[in-house]
């Protein structure tokens, strides 16, 4: 990527500021008004709820998001880039909320994306980092 086109990113970065913000308010109003609009049934959830049964599939299930990102980090060690194990997990779990915008790719692409940002790598790394993430890690999260 040539200087011109980094200057033509930066360019829409405060863009890009400007839409997470209203994105983060739209979905904020968006659960808020749920929450309202449900009350009743959310406040009988709440009254019945067991903390100690909910709080271990959540804990559970955090632990398989940090395996698949300890994993997102070996896989990259594997095709030979040197990146620090935090940087690779904490890509994971800032870009964990876009897995589930439509299309199931976004989350992928963000972690590339910060790959991209740190280190200067290959077309092709990013081919086979794709494939091995889609043939090795994808099925994990489906278990």
């Amino acid at each position: 990527m040539g200087s011109a086109d980094r200057r033509h990113i930066r360019h829409f970065k405060p863009g890009f500021a400007i839409a997470r913000r209203v994105f983060m308010a739209c979905s904020v109003l968006a659960i808020t008004f749920y929450l309202s609009w449900h009350w009743p049934q959310v406040k009988t959830v709440f009254q019945r709820a067991d903390l100690v049964a909910i709080s271990l599939p959540i804990a559970a299930m955090s632990l398989v998001h940090l395996f698949v990102a300890l994993g997102f980090h070996e896989t990259q060690k594997a095709l030979g880039l040197e990146r620090r194990c935090i940087l690779a997990i904490s890509s994971y779990f800032w870009r964990l909320p876009a897995r589930y915008l439509p299309g199931g790719i976004w989350q992928t692409l963000g972690r590339f994306h910060d790959i991209h940002a740190h280190l200067d790598v290959s077309k092709a790394f990013y081919v086979r980092l794709f494939v091995l993430e889609v043939v090795l890690e994808r099925p994990a999260l489906h278990c």
